[in-house]
């Protein structure tokens, strides 16, 4: 996928399956599969998400992608590498979106020195 430019999206979900991040990965937003989750990121565990394909075509328009993390990416090193004093402790859901983003960062995909915005609002 190569390097982001300014105002992309990544769409992060939990892998066991991740319908969204399937859809955009096959740059295929009008053939959304409902999936069957099963992944501890509960909040997340939506087969048939409303606005799935939606969700796809706007990752997709911003040309930028998604990711998905399994649950043993989602624990660690994820949830385990917020800085506690810090005051930060989401729940799984936000270990998927950190999962994600690390991912990401290891393949290239977003660079370690960029300004990048993760967005967690759940909290444990």
């Amino acid at each position: 996928m190569g390097r982001t430019q300014a105002g992309q999206i990544f769409g992060a979900q939990a892998t066991l399956p991740p319908p969204i991040s399937t859809a955009v990965k096959r740059t295929a937003y009008n053939r959304f599969e409902p999936q069957k989750p099963n992944t501890i990121a509960r909040s997340l565990a939506i087969g048939n998400p409303a606005d799935g394909n939606y969700a796809a075509k706007q990752i997709l328009k911003a040309a930028a992608g998604a990711e998905d993390v399994s649950d043993p990416e989602n624990r660690r090193p994820a949830l385990n590498s917020w800085p506690k004093p810090e005051g930060i402790f989401a729940e799984t859901a936000g270990g998927v979106t950190a999962g994600v983003t690390q991912k990401l960062i290891r393949e290239g995909r977003i660079g370690p020195d960029e300004t990048t915005v993760v967005s967690i609002t759940g909290t444990a």
